[in-house]
């Protein structure tokens, strides 16, 4: 397991292969928003609903494709 601990800074990501990329886009209190920029045929969920695909109540899930 990877961890890095960066002070934030506008635009920075984590690469993972040539293809996805991980962005801190937003930290409030003990929340951290995580964005993740991959090509459609690479599957992206969370551990903890991967199996249901549903959102916890405390979570919120957004799909964007900018």
């Amino acid at each position: 397991m990877l961890v890095i601990r960066r002070k934030s800074r506008s635009g920075e990501y984590v690469q993972i292969g040539p293809d996805v990329r991980v962005y801190v886009v937003d930290v409030r209190g003990d929340m951290v928003g995580v964005g993740i920029d991959a090509p459609q045929h690479i599957k992206v969920g969370k551990g903890d609903n991967r199996i249901t695909g549903e959102a916890q109540d405390t979570d919120k899930v957004e799909e964007r494709h900018d």
